[in-house]
Parts: structure tokens; C-alpha cells; sequence
């Protein structure tokens, strides 16, 4: 009599339950995304792909996992080529509000979350990345990081919400 070996499961499933055992129970997280614990168990078994669900699903539990969709990418080794951006709603539900193809920040930005993030932290949000990176100047972007914090400061100061229409 030979036993069949089990196939393994697929590396993304073992990185997800790596990370949800750093964020809790899959109870907990499953609350915090609002999503079902047997979609969780599911995922961390390799039954069902995190893509095979829907976006807002899927953005949800990348929240509650406190994952950025490129965090996602390099520890699963699953390709996004999409941004999924998020706004918070309360403690524990989160709306996906954007998805989009990511575009690389161009660098005096990228210098600015770098140097300022901590200081202003929206510079580290997505969302505002994302919007400070396609803000059309009329003399062009800004091309050194104290420029792109005063663009960010001025918007601030104006009232300027990403993703509002």
C-alpha cells in the first residue's frame, strides 16, 4: 500500500497565516475585516486564492492584516500590479475606496516620506501618495523633497481631501 503525499500548501497561504497569527486569532481579524472566519481558514489552508475574492473583501482583509498591497506582494509573492487604497470607517470596516495601477512615486516624494513621514503622517497614506504624484503644477512636479512638502502643506491648508470629488 503506498499513501499519496498531501500536496503543500501554496507559500502565499502559509505567509498569510504567518501574518494573521501576528494580528490574532482568525476570529479577530475576521471581525476587524468583516469577513467570514472559514474564508480565513480557507485562504490559510490554500483552498481558496485571496484573489478569488471580491476587491472589497479581499481590500478588507489586507487592512485588518495591516498590510499595504505591495507589503502583500513581496510576502506572498502574489503580483497585485494594483494599488487597492482604503479609507477607514470607525475601529473595525474598512471601504475600499481606489484601485489602481501603482505608478513609482517619483523620488524627491518618495525623499519627503522618507524625511517627513513621521512628522506629517498622511505623507505615508497611499492615498495622499498617490494624489501628491499626479498633482499637475503648471511648472511641472516638484523635484526636491522640501518642495513636495510644501505642495502637501498647501493642500492641507486649503482643505484638500484625496479621493473627494
Amino acid at each position: 500500500m503506498t499513501k499519496t503525499a498531501r500536496p503543500s500548501k501554496p507559500a502565499w497561504a502559509i505567509a498569510l497565516k504567518k501574518r494573521r497569527e501576528k494580528m490574532g486569532s482568525q476570529e479577530d481579524v475576521a471581525a476587524r475585516a468583516d469577513v467570514s472566519q472559514s474564508l480565513i481558514s480557507q485562504i490559510e489552508r490554500g483552498v481558496q486564492h485571496p484573489l478569488g475574492v471580491s476587491v472589497e473583501r479581499f481590500g478588507r482583509l489586507l487592512a485588518a492584516l495591516e498590510w499595504s498591497s505591495s507589503e502583500f506582494s513581496r510576502e506572498t509573492g502574489i503580483d497585485l500590479s494594483v494599488d487597492i487604497l482604503l479609507k477607514k470607517e470607525g475601529d473595525k470596516t474598512y471601504e475600499v475606496i481606489q484601485v489602481k495601477r501603482s505608478a513609482p512615486l517619483p523620488p524627491g516624494l518618495e525623499a519627503a516620506i522618507k524625511i517627513y513621514g513621521k512628522r506629517f503622517e498622511d505623507l505615508q497614506d497611499p492615498v495622499w501618495q498617490q494624489y501628491l504624484a499626479g498633482f499637475n503644477w503648471r511648472s511641472g512636479q516638484p523635484q526636491n523633497p522640501e518642495a513636495w512638502l510644501d505642495l502637501y502643506r498647501d493642500l492641507v491648508r486649503a482643505g484638500v481631501e484625496p479621493g473627494e470629488a
